[in-house]
């Protein structure tokens, strides 16, 4: 008999349609943290200039600001950002929820 999954964020980065990036952490994580975490993988992304201008008060923040979705607009909590080659994107699951098999 197989343990009930506990929460978990699941990252995934993609470039195109291609999977690069594959992690699974603890659901103890805040959103925060969450958004930090992927701030810096799509810094990595970035020319330090880049990433300068993207980081100050003038600077256009599209780039390293994350997105958030959820309830009530879909079922679980989403935060992506894009860096131009790479999506992140980290899906919160909750305590038993079955994870649902690859294509």
């Amino acid at each position: 008999m197989s343990a009930k999954p506990k929460a978990r964020w699941k990252i995934h980065g993609y470039k195109g349609l291609e999977l690069v990036f594959d992690k699974t952490l603890p659901g103890g994580y805040s959103h925060g943290e969450i958004k930090t975490l992927l701030q810096g993988l799509a810094c990595r992304d970035y020319t330090p200039d880049e990433i300068f201008n993207a980081s100050t008060r003038t600077g256009r923040k599209q780039g390293l600001e994350p997105r958030v979705d959820g309830p009530p607009n879909g079922n679980r909590v989403t935060i992506w950002i894009e860096s131009g080659l790479v999506s992140y994107i980290a899906g919160y699951w909750r305590a038993g929820e079955p994870d649902v098999p690859a294509d």
